[in-house]
């Protein structure tokens, strides 16, 4: 992305949604304010009503701002995810127990940092509208977009760790696809590695292809840098197929069943806990409020983390440091300026 570019999404972010100077007072998820506010770096203050009674009152107010905002948008057409009118789906079932979820988990992280139950509503609309079965093109999984890897360290079970056995689950002959699309992209790696130029720069092999020619002939090796690319070539077909395959593997074990009936729940449990609400917004919640802990508060930083890597939001510059920056990633400027926006509507809403 180019400078010009990142600092015109970056500007997006100021456009009414974040609320830059309200003192301390200003307190996200207070019970006596109509909506949240959020603050760039928010203090580490309660986000919830501290009371059962104003806590449960809170809880129903944000489940009715996150489905009339999806009422105003998507009433009419498809729900983004999804790709499914929203009529035909039950929406209120969804955000109702989410939203329990997440109000019961963000008090057990708040020494870590306190974390805004609807930044959490507006970010996992983003990450998945909701859709239990949302699967990503990297394999990301369920309504908070898990990584397997991720998943396990939060102690999630997924497919590499279920113990299921081969007679239990569908399609199981598919189940190594995974192993082997992982094995595909690490020779694909070490392929493009083994000559840079030619795979990331291809103008300027040219030019130095051009250069020995001029020169005389020299030592060129075409025979070579052909097979290289036809190797690729082939990779990339594989790696397609082995994508593909470990797709149909998780589908055929999702389709037909539903988070809602206790018997594919237990399924769901042994096989793939990310599909599920429980634990996955448990997980969230935890990584955002040790995010947020890293950053020092910061919770563009914070967010960004979580779609990029919290290693990607550090910088060195003096000053800076404890708060992190946004990753000059497109797809992450983008991310975190729609949930911005969601944040922002669903706040308003808030009566």
């Amino acid at each position: 992305m180019h400078r010009r570019e990142a600092m015109g999404a970056l500007a997006a972010f100021g456009l009414g949604c974040v609320y830059p100077g309200q003192a301390a007072a200003a307190t996200v998820g207070s019970s006596t304010g109509t909506g949240t506010s959020i603050q760039i770096v928010q203090p580490k203050v309660q986000t919830i009503p501290g009371t059962a009674r104003e806590r449960k009152n809170f809880e129903y107010r944000i489940g009715r701002a996150v489905l009339e905002l999806i009422q105003d948008w998507y009433g009419q057409g498809d729900l983004p995810v999804w790709n499914r009118a929203l009529a035909d789906i039950d929406m209120e079932k969804r955000v109702v127990n989410i939203v329990y979820w997440v109000m019961r988990f963000i008090p057990d992280h708040e020494e870590v940092y306190p974390v805004d139950p609807v930044w959490i509503m507006a970010q996992m609309m983003e990450e998945s509208f909701y859709y239990e079965f949302a699967v990503s093109w990297a394999f990301a999984v369920g309504i908070c977009q898990f990584m397997s890897v991720t998943a396990r360290s939060v102690g999630m079970v997924c497919p590499e760790n279920s113990d299921l056995k081969q007679s239990e689950l569908n399609k199981p002959e598919l189940a190594s696809a995974l192993t082997q699309l992982q094995g595909l992209q690490k020779q694909r790696t070490e392929l493009i590695n083994s000559d840079p130029t030619l795979f990331k720069d291809p103008q300027s092999k040219l030019q130095e292809i051009l250069k020995v020619l001029a020169a005389g002939g020299g030592n060129l090796e075409p025979e070579l840098d052909l097979s290289r690319l036809e190797q690729l070539d082939a990779l990339d077909r594989r790696i397609k197929e082995a994508r593909s395959s470990y797709r149909s593997f998780l589908q055929a074990n999702y389709e037909n069943r539903s988070i809602f009936n206790p018997q594919d729940v237990r399924f769901f449990y042994r096989f793939d806990q990310r599909v599920t609400y429980r634990k996955p917004v448990q997980g969230m919640i935890q990584i955002m409020a040790e995010n947020l802990r890293a950053r020092n508060g910061n919770i563009l930083a914070a967010t960004a983390a979580y779609n990029a890597g919290l290693s990607r939001t550090y910088t060195e510059r003096s000053g800076y440091a404890s708060y992190g920056r946004i990753p000059p990633v497109q797809e992450t400027v983008g991310y975190l300026s729609r949930i911005v926006v969601a944040h922002h509507e669903m706040s308003k809403r808030i009566q």
